[in-house]
This record gives C-alpha cells, structure tokens and sequence, in this order.
C-alpha cells in the first residue's frame, strides 16, 4: 500500500498524523479547515506551499508514496510559512527541512545563525539564485496555542576564518539569513543551537489606576509588542488579556494589531488590544482590578511568552491596576475650586451643582477638603473653574491617603482651558503628599490643562514631611510651560519621588536639566505618548506617536535618548518623528550596561546637524553586550558619516556579545561596524550574527562605510549606497536634513522635511512584511513592503 513517511501536526503532539491511502492511488490527507501544505509524491520535489481547507485529496498512482508538510492557517490574520528567499509569502523554498530530503547542512552552530555546509560553493547568490532549508519549530497561532510548523531559511554567505587569517574562507561553515533556535528541527542536521526565540519587547500603553463600572474600555487595555520573528504584518501572534477581582478572572485575546486612533497621538500607533469593550460586571464591585497581559511570538515555545505579571517594578511590563465601582464611575466625591471659594467650607459631593455652589479657594484647599470629608482622596475629582491656582506644600497633618484610584484635577464643564491656569514653583516647589499606608505608588491625573512652571523653585519637591509615596503624574492633553522656570521640573533629590506619564503633552522647555533622569534605578518618563516639545533634552522610557523638535545640551550626556539611564532593557521608541537630531548621538544603548531587548520601530530620526552620529548601539569601545535589540523601518537622515548610525561593535577594551537583533526595512544614512578585523583580535567575533546579516532583511542605507570596516554581508534585499560624497537617492519627497551640494562641504539641515519616498526609489519593494501600516496610517501592502517609516507615493 502507498505510504506517508509523516505529517506536521499543527498543534504541536506526535507526528502521528497519517493520511489515508486508497487502492487507486489517491490519498487523503485528514483534518479541518484551513491549512498551508505541500507534498511530494516518491521522494520528489515538494510541491510550492498552497492554501487548502482538510480534508483535502492527492491524487497519485498506485504504489506511490507521499510526504505531507501542513501548518495551520491561525485564527485572524492567516497564519503563513515564512520564506527567506524573496518571494511572497507562501513560498516554500528548498527541499530538505522538516520531514523531507536531507539538507545541504549537516550541523547548526551554537550561535544559531551558522552552520556546517560539507562542500559548499564558492559564493552563494541568496536573492536571485537561492539554496534554502526547512525547518521545523514551534510557535503560537493567533489564539495563544502552541503550534509546529515550517518555516525555510536561506543559506546566504561563506563564512571567513578569524583574524589574523581573515581573508580566507572556512571551508564547510556558512551564514544563514535567520537564527536556527535549540527547538527546532531539521531533518537529518545535528542541530546545536543554544539559542532561545526571546520574549516579545512590550508595554502598556495607555495608563492605569481610573475608577471603573460595569465595563472596561478595550482602549484602556491597549499595548505595544515587537519581536524579530514578525510576520505576515503582525509582531506577534497573540495577546491574552487577564482581568481579576482576586478570586473571579474574566479574559480577552486579540492576534490583530489596530491602529489606536487616540487623538492626542501626533501620529498612528499600532497597538494590539481586545475587539470589544469588556462586561466586567460578574467580577466584585468595590474591589481593585489586577490587570495582566501574556504576548505570545509568532516563534518560540513556553519560555518565549513575555507575561506582565512576572515582573514587579512598575515602568516595566508589569501589572496594572483599575479601581471597580459601580458608583463612584459614574459619580465620584467632586470638588470645586474658584476664585472666592473657601477653603474651610467647600462642598465635596457626588451631586456637581452642590460641589460647583460651594467651591474651595486653592488646590491645595480643595486636597485638604477631600480628606476632612472623605477621609483620603479616593475617587477624588478635583474642578477648575476660571482663574489661576497655585499648588504648595502639605504638612504631615494634611496628608491624605490614596490606597487604589488615581486623583483627577480638570477644568469644570463649560470653562475653556484658556481661562485656566495653574502654575508650580513661584515661591515654593509643589509638594501634593498624598500617601499610600500598603508601600506602593500614588497617582494623579492632570487633564486639559495649562501648567506653568515659576520662579526659582521646581515644579515638584519631595513629597512633604510625613509618611512618603511615589507620585505618578499622568499629564493627559496639557500644556506644560517651563519657560519661565528657573526651578526646572523636579527640585535636586527628587527625582526618585515623582514618575510621569504623557498622553497628549505639549513642553515648551527652557533648556533646564530638570527633565533629565536623576536616578539610575529607573526612568521618569514613564510612557510618553502624543508629546510634542521643543528644545527639550530628556530621557524617556517609552515613547510613542510623538513629535519632539530641537535639542538642548551638548554631549551624550544632554542628548535626547530614548533609553533610561542605566536600564535601557525593555525601552521602546516607535511611531515617532524626532526632529533636529542632538550633533552626537540621539539613541544611545548598550554602552556600559547590557541590554536583553530594545525597540526602535517607524521613526524618522531627522539629523539637521554638522556633527557625527545619530543612533549607537554596544558602539565606539562600549562594554555592554545586547540581545533582541528591534529596528524596523525606521528613516534616518544625514550624509555620509555626518548622522551615521554604529551598531554592535566588539572591537574595545571589553568583549561583547551582540545576538538576536533583528533589522528590517530601515533606511539608514550610514552604517558602520566593527569586529576582528578593527580589533586585531581573532576573538572579537561576539558580533558576527549582525556581521553576516542573520536577522536582518530589506535594509537600505545612503551612504557606504565611513571607513574600512562594514558588515560582511547586509542580509536579504539589503541596498547600501557604494559612495562617500554621492548619496544612493531613497527619493524623499522633500528632504531637510545635513546635506552637501559638492560632495564634501557640509550644510545644516532646515528640518521639517518629509520623508516619503517616491514611486521610482530604489527603496521600494524589499521588506518582507511586518509592520500593516506606515508612519501615517497608510496600509502597507504586496508581498514586499518599502524600507523607511513611511511606503511609497502612490
């Protein structure tokens, strides 16, 4: 009877999944709904992968014998095989992985990316004439379910020997296009791998702590995930939200990534979050929510699922918490604030027309009010009306507690924002003190509001005298106006105390320091999102859909970088068009201290200066070793080494590791690295995954090297411009950044340019895709997407 040597079970199991065959040579191949297959009949060439829904039929001839590779088709959107070799898709490439024919390898090397190639040709032509393989590994459908499937490989560079024998070839060991994890399998290959896929780089991204109903708003779940294993347009494959009261847990997933459509966002966020607001009415009224997140990568196995709840430190992915009232949703304890009110007499009340009677004078009034009738500032909504309010200090006596649910200060219905005004620091710094007895954070919500800064002194100092907490200052579609400051932001040792939060903040800054991480334990901007500033110089955690023009300082020290000081793991910088780029260096990573997962994602980093770098990363005799840094489809402006970007060095006092980094689709002013061959040291190879392009696809850069030393091998689709003094033309639609009309003499950029490409650029077409929409909100589509933030002009 015919036989089947084996089929993929698509959701991980056995392999003992065997079609049925018939006496008339025909087979049928079991299973339900759809599916990703190929097969070949005796030992042959495998068919290209087709979409089929199972049971399907083969038809063959009697005594034939049929292999089958199947990967299922995930829930929202299709789960595909990912081919390395240019084409769409569903391709599948080579014979040889998963369950077929042997490959041409016969051993994958510890680092993942290379592999033992017994007599290969002398070179390899991995986009036009292709060698691939296919291999099986496990992973997550777009339910969270783990999964194995297939996905093919290409084999991409002879591999050299180290210095001082530099110029000569191994003779068996070769590149691939990707990392091969210790997980997967490929037939007939001793597989020696030591690497993990990694967890998914994410974060919260809207904030926590508001008082809740019977509902909670899909968009107040919202996160950003990236991973290098992005496919099909989607970073991930599945996000699993958890909503617990403690003893009853309620659930949402999502494997569609959306565009967030948040106003203040100056531009499109790709977020992932719940299709539909979720009931919450069957968890306890009157109880904390504990919020948690698992995101699942397109590739990995249990240890890969980034889970919020494993960590505890609160600016990371860490869990959230909504406070559940039915009552106090909807009708929280009010006060008022005017001119003319009274401190000692003003109302606090759920009824607005009673509150708004009998209004306080002061904020600092209205804090003391809350306490004395509510017995701490829970469920607490402070309103302005017309005039202009003054924060100062809270004794210990006038300290109030906030145990679950943020304090929300906003201007009273019907007053306009203009007509408001409150203002920190003009005698003394702004010292809420409010205080959590359980030892964890306090948080208060600022929205639409103007806020000025004084003065001498900053706009918020240690948190009065008493018992102390952490405030959380979320700044939601404000203006905060520091150029009258003499004070700065937060007054020196303070910094520990407050932690902030944008949604939608304009900072007109005056150069001042005050915005600057003090503390190397952790970031204080916490999450900026929808911020625009100008001349502002600061460091910020997580930066999303912004707009920040202008740079302050001089040094790496005063440039504007999107990493924490000292704790650059799990920052992210993406949907964001930072103008006038600070002279040396805006992102800096990997410097001293190690990072384990970092991402750069669509941005347009506009350098307009006549200095030097633009983006460094473990660069320029730095002694930290990363893992997991993500760029993607970031525009970097520039010419030629002016605005260049150094990657992943080894080449200084300390040896470094750099491993799992995945590039795709940036469009570089230049690129430079370092390795042995600077070093003159054959043991600097801890780079040489980013060397020989292992991760890295559809990369595009203006300008060659700046000096001898450039990557052996650019990765798939990669474009690199061959001159020093005449750019590789991405066609920018209007192009404002350094610039030099001969080649040599350098010019200023103007900024503010747009950084569209046009229909005949040469950066058209080389990214397979993992991103769905571009930096403003356009689709992304076809088989090949284009490098740089923004797709093509139609």
């Amino acid at each position: 009877m015919a036989g089947v040597q084996w089929i993929l079970n698509p959701r991980g199991g056995a392999r003992g999944l065997t079609a049925i065959a018939h006496a008339d040579g025909t087979f049928t191949i079991p299973g339900n709904g759809p599916h990703y297959l190929r097969y070949r009949l005796n030992a042959g060439a495998f068919t290209a992968w087709a979409a089929v829904n199972l049971p399907a039929t083969i038809t063959g001839a009697v005594g034939d014998t049929l292999d089958v590779e199947t990967t299922i088709v995930s829930h929202t959107p299709a789960y595909v095989p990912k081919d390395e070799s240019g084409g769409g898709d569903e391709g599948g490439g080579g014979e040889g992985g998963g369950g077929g024919a042997s490959a041409p390898l016969t051993a994958i090397g510890a680092e993942g990316w290379d592999a033992t190639y017994p007599s290969p040709p002398a070179s390899f032509a991995p986009d036009t004439a292709p060698q691939t393989i296919t291999v099986k590994r496990a992973g997550f459908d777009g339910n969270g379910d783990a999964l194995t499937f297939v996905d093919t490989l290409t084999i991409t560079s002879r591999v050299r020997l180290p210095y001082p024998n530099h110029l000569t070839l191994h003779a068996t060991r070769v590149s691939m296009s990707d990392v091969v994890y210790a997980d997967d399998q490929i037939f007939g290959v001793t597989n020696g791998s030591l690497v993990s896929s990694p967890k998914p780089v994410a974060n919260w991204a809207r904030p926590a702590r508001q008082v809740v109903g019977n509902v909670l708003a899909k968009e107040s779940l919202e996160l950003v995930a990236f991973h290098r294993e992005a496919r099909g347009g989607e970073q991930v494959a599945c996000v699993e939200w958890t909503i617990s009261d403690g003893t009853n847990t309620i659930s949402a997933k999502a494997s569609a990534s959306v565009l967030s459509g948040l106003s203040t966002d100056k531009y499109p966020v790709i977020v992932y979050r719940p299709a539909a607001d979720i009931d919450i009415s069957a968890l306890a009224d009157e109880t904390t929510l504990t919020i948690n997140a698992k995101v699942y990568p397109h590739v990995g196995v249990a240890a890969s699922v980034a889970d919020s709840a494993v960590s505890a430190n609160a600016w990371e992915f860490s869990p959230r918490t909504f406070r559940r009232s039915v009552a106090k949703a909807t009708a929280p304890f009010l006060v008022y604030v005017a001119v003319g009110g009274s401190d000692t007499t003003g109302a606090v009340s759920a009824d607005p027309a009673i509150a708004a009677a009998t209004p306080c004078a002061t904020l600092t009034g209205a804090l003391k009010r809350l306490k004395a009738v509510n017995g701490n500032a829970n469920y607490g909504v402070i309103r302005l009306t017309a005039g202009t309010f003054y924060m100062s200090a809270l004794g210990s006596s006038d300290q109030s507690q906030q145990t679950h649910s943020e304090l929300v200060i906003e201007a009273a219905p019907g007053v306009p924002r203009s007509d408001i005004r409150i203002e920190f620091g003009s005698s003394t710094a702004s010292q809420p003190n409010l205080y959590n007895p359980s030892g964890g954070e306090v948080q208060i919500r600022l929205r639409g509001l103007n806020i000025y800064g004084m003065g001498t002194s900053a706009a918020w100092s240690v948190p009065g005298s008493g018992n102390r907490s952490r405030h959380v200052i979320v700044l939601e579609d404000c203006t905060l106006d520091l150029s009258a400051s003499a004070g700065g932001m937060v007054a020196s040792g303070s910094a520990d105390w407050y932690k902030f939060q944008a949604l939608g903040l304009t900072i007109i800054y005056n150069g001042d320091t005050g915005l600057l991480n003090a503390s190397s334990s952790q970031p204080k901007w916490r999450l900026s999102r929808g911020l625009t500033a100008t001349s502002i110089n600061f460091d910020a955690w997580l930066i999303l859909g912004s707009r920040c023009n202008g740079y302050v300082g001089t040094g790496t020290t005063g440039a504007q970088r999107a990493m924490a000081n000292g704790a650059d793991t799990g920052s992210i910088c993406a949907f964001s068009f930072i103008r006038d780029v600070h002279p040396d260096c805006w992102l800096a990573s990997g410097q001293n201290n190690n990072v384990g997962g970092l991402a750069l994602v669509q941005c347009v980093l506009e350098y307009t200066q006549l200095g030097t770098r633009s983006v460094r990363v473990s660069a320029d005799d730095a002694s930290g070793s990363t893992s997991h840094v993500l760029m993607m489809h970031n525009t970097v402006t520039g010419f030629n080494s002016t605005g260049r970007a150094n990657f992943f060095y080894d080449e200084g006092s300390t040896p470094r590791t750099n491993k799992l980094m995945a590039m795709a689709g940036n469009l570089w002013n230049q690129v430079n690295f370092k390795t042995d061959t600077f070093a003159a040291d054959g043991s600097r190879t801890g780079n040489w995954q980013y060397d020989y392009g292992a991760g890295c696809q559809g990369e595009f850069a203006m300008f060659t090297k700046a000096s001898t030393h450039e990557t052996t091998y650019k990765g798939l689709r990669a474009k690199f411009g061959t001159s020093n003094t005449v750019r590789l033309d991405p066609l920018f639609a209007d192009y404002k950044g350094t610039d030099s009309a001969d080649g040599t003499t350098l010019t200023a950029g103007a900024g503010g340019g747009n950084y569209q490409i046009g229909v005949a650029s040469p950066a058209k077409g080389l990214v397979k895709p993992v991103l769905k929409w571009d930096l403003a909100g356009a689709p992304r589509t076809g088989a090949l997407h284009d490098a740089g933030a923004y797709e093509a002009a139609a």
